[in-house]
């Protein structure tokens, strides 16, 4: 036998034997990794909504910081500073053209003696110029535009009164240096800084250091994060009917630019915060969570929700949006709520009544007002603000003005100032209407809403008076109860005034700052007279001034203008409370003080503690891992409209002699 016939042989006999073994491979069941999917605990009241199918990345709160300058101090800057954070500002002024400009005559970016631009390293050492580390808390689903205010810190300098934050980049998470990662920007901060001026400086408390402030309402977001649904199930028809569902709910107006949702994939909806709800993001998220999939049946569902609020009053907060996701069709049912003994019951249909802009809600909103517990008032009080009914309202919330309860009244005052917006808002569309279209100055919508803002009349319906000082701060006048100055520290910086009897008492001797700020009057028939020196220029103003308050305050506030017979001293906010604060002091006043307590330091913290950073993300696939990590428990911040202005009071002071 030959060799060829054996090997043939042998390789026929391998054949036959791996054919077999492959034969009974195959015979073997595939093993295929399965994925346990644990569902998550949902009521049973809550069981068809979109938020028991999907949940959300957006509404939680974020941390957002960065490094930035304060300009304009009183050489309290220029300290020592760790090499990390100087090298990251130098670098950062640098890419910004610091240094190398040439148009910077007269500004902190000259050096007076050489007449040439400060390099950044100059700059850092200036004692004009302090670093600061600036942080915030925004909600994930803030949109573009989203202002906030921001908390900043001294990093060397022994004080940040009088000074002004240059534009700051803001990213997710704390502060970094030169060569860490970089996260995503998010946002950017800017404005004058506020210093607590109520307390004594040299007190060691937190709030009164004069080493934090903030800056009111002086970050916008640049750059929004994604707001997204993340199905449970991943489902091409589910994701369609949960971005129909939305979009029927939010109908998309000519002036935004997408729909409400949109469906990406099968296992994620694209969400857009529509144009109207732009200043209350957590309330679009609310409903969307608690929109029915299946809408078939409305009245129905209203019946089940209405049921469920009487059965389990400590599901409120989740009947009340389940309510308002419905709409219109729920409105007869919330409406028999309204009379309900359940005070949790009743104000959670009110509530809804409200947001649903019910105005047979009213009456017995203004009988809470009027009869109820404090935080049921309140927010009674708060809620009335938001409804668009008659007369009645106005005239209900300004005898609250009067009440001796300072949450009361300010809490009437904030409802007061919000529905004296709205009717202005109106008054403006009506003359805008009337304008002939060939006078060429006709004024878009949203032109009018900021005016509405800035300016409210006298004589308005809701008795409130507002003017602005451009650049600054609101002031507002409510003459109505006993005199008392109301400062806000969060939002719109305001100093609001409440009473008739608005005029400084005489005699008087009034100090502040090292004696740079006096008002001096020696009998009580003298008009005072004011010594201010302004450290930015050095220059000292010294005249005569009005025994009005208001009238004072406009003028420590307006800038200089050559030409003006009475011109201003272009005081920042925070010097304005500060000089109201010292007249108050000297017990010059018969107003009391109230001021809003500062919760922004508390959610920094919280944020802080519960939040995750989230990395620049490099390509897709990073984006998806960093979403899916961005979790933050923030059950504790309610929506923005929920928010109270908490009051702290000082009570007038008796004259010093």
């Amino acid at each position: 036998m030959t060799k060829r016939p054996i090997a043939s042989a042998l390789l026929l006999a391998l054949a036959c034997a791996l054919t077999l073994q492959a034969a009974c491979s195959s015979s073997k069941p595939r093993q295929t990794e399965r994925v346990a999917i644990t569902p998550r605990a949902i009521p049973e009241a809550l069981r068809g909504t979109i938020g028991s199918l999907a949940q959300s990345n957006a509404g939680e709160p974020m941390v957002v910081s960065g490094f930035g300058l304060v300009v304009g101090l009183n050489g309290t800057g220029g300290g020592l500073l760790d090499e990390r954070i100087a090298a990251t500002m130098e670098r950062e002024m640098q890419l910004k053209g610091v240094g190398a400009a040439s148009d910077v005559e007269g500004t902190s970016l000259e050096d007076p003696l050489l007449r040439r631009p400060k390099s950044p390293a100059e700059l850092l050492r200036d004692k004009n110029v302090a670093v600061v580390m600036v942080q915030a808390v925004l909600p994930r689903g803030a949109p573009a535009n989203y202002p906030f205010d921001v908390y900043i810190q001294a990093m060397n300098a022994t004080s940040l009164e009088g000074g002004r934050l240059w534009s700051t980049d803001l990213r997710l998470g704390p502060a970094t240096v030169f060569g860490a990662i970089q996260t995503r920007l998010v946002g950017q901060a800017r404005g004058e800084v506020f210093i607590n001026p109520f307390e004594d400086p040299a007190e060691s408390s937190e709030g009164t250091m004069r080493t934090v402030g903030r800056v009111l309402a002086g970050g916008r977001v640049t750059e929004p994060m994604a707001i997204r649904l993340d199905l449970d199930v991943p489902s091409h028809s589910r994701a369609r009917q949960i971005a129909h569902v939305v979009n029927s709910r939010f109908p998309e107006p000519a002036s935004d630019r997408e729909p409400a949702a949109r469906g990406r994939d099968d296992s994620v909806v694209q969400l857009h915060v529509p144009q109207s709800y732009e200043d209350r993001p957590n309330e679009f998220l609310k409903i969307v969570e608690h929109l029915p999939v299946e809408q078939n049946f409305p009245q129905e569902l209203s019946r089940r929700y209405v049921a469920t609020l009487i059965d389990t009053p400590e599901m409120n907060d989740d009947m009340t949006w389940c309510l308002v996701a419905l709409g219109d069709p729920a409105l007869p049912f919330v409406r028999e709520l309204y009379e309900n003994s359940d005070t949790r019951v009743r104000m959670a249909a009110l509530r809804a009544g409200t947001l649903l802009g019910d105005v047979r809600a009213a009456p017995p909103l203004l009988d809470m007002a009027k009869y109820s517990e404090a935080s049921v008032r309140n927010d009674a009080i708060s809620l009335l603000g938001e409804l668009d009914g008659g007369p009645t309202i106005d005239e209900g919330l300004r005898a609250m003005l009067d009440s001796p309860s300072l949450t009361t009244r300010t809490a009437a005052y904030e409802s007061l100032a919000r529905r004296a917006e709205r009717a202005e808002y109106s008054r403006l569309l009506a003359i805008e209407a009337q304008r002939p279209a060939s006078s060429g100055m006709a004024r878009t919508p949203e032109e009018l809403r900021v005016i509405a803002k800035h300016v409210i009349p006298a004589r308005t319906l809701q008795g409130i008076r507002r003017v602005t000082i451009p650049g600054k701060f609101v002031l507002d006048w409510a003459p109505f109860g006993d005199p008392l100055v109301y400062v806000t520290q969060q939002g719109t910086p305001r100093i609001v005034l409440f009473g008739r009897d608005l005029e400084i008492i005489r005699p008087l001797l009034a100090s502040a700052w090292s004696d740079r700020l006096m008002i001096v009057a020696d009998s009580a028939s003298e008009s005072p007279r004011l010594r201010y020196e302004d450290y930015r220029t050095g220059q000292v103003f010294v005249d005569t001034v009005t025994s009005s308050l208001p009238q004072l305050i406009i003028r420590l506030a307006k800038d200089p203008e050559p030409e003006d017979d009475t011109p201003g001293l272009g005081m920042s906010y925070s010097e304005v409370v500060g000089a109201l604060y010292a007249i108050y002091d000297a017990g010059a006043m018969r107003a009391s003080f109230a001021t809003e307590t500062d919760r922004l330091m508390a959610e920094l913290v919280e944020a802080a503690r519960t939040g995750r950073v989230l990395e620049r993300p490099e390509t897709s696939a990073d984006q998806t891992k960093n979403d899916d990590n961005a979790a933050v428990d923030a059950s504790y911040l309610k929506a923005e409209r929920a928010r109270r202005p908490e009051v702290v009071p000082l009570e007038p002071k008796e004259p010093k002699k």
